[in-house]
């Protein structure tokens, strides 16, 4: 599975405290079809726990690309406690941006990368 993150939801991790691995893992549920909303065009939305044993209530809401095949992308993220959803008319730009991402080939995800638009997530 590859699994990246935006510039945006990298520096949120750091200062949410959300390891790499929580992302990954939460990337692997998207994969067997557990998340939390279907937004359409490619975006979802997933909650995730920020401290290991806490459980995903108090937790973090990320939103997120998933291709229904190999590849989710984290967009955005933020604590429940800042926020409690993200508004109809602030879905809109995620899901341009999502079908935009679901339509990149295997070489523009790779320059993506490379630019430093989007960062590789890894399991460990």
């Amino acid at each position: 599975m590859n699994v990246f993150m935006t510039t945006e939801v990298k520096s949120w991790a750091r200062k949410a405290n959300v390891a790499d691995a929580m992302l990954f893992f939460a990337a692997r549920e998207v994969a067997l079809g557990l998340y939390d909303t279907d937004h359409g065009s490619g975006l979802y939305k997933k909650r995730i726990a920020v401290v290991s044993g806490r459980g995903k209530s108090g937790g973090a809401r990320t939103l997120l690309v998933w291709n229904r095949s190999d590849r989710v992308v984290f967009l955005f993220g933020f604590k429940k406690n800042q926020r409690d959803s993200v508004s109809k008319s602030a879905l809109k730009p995620f899901k341009a941006i999502a079908k935009l991402i679901n339509s990149f080939s295997e070489n523009e995800l790779a320059l993506a990368v490379k630019e430093g638009e989007l960062y590789r997530v890894t399991e460990t």
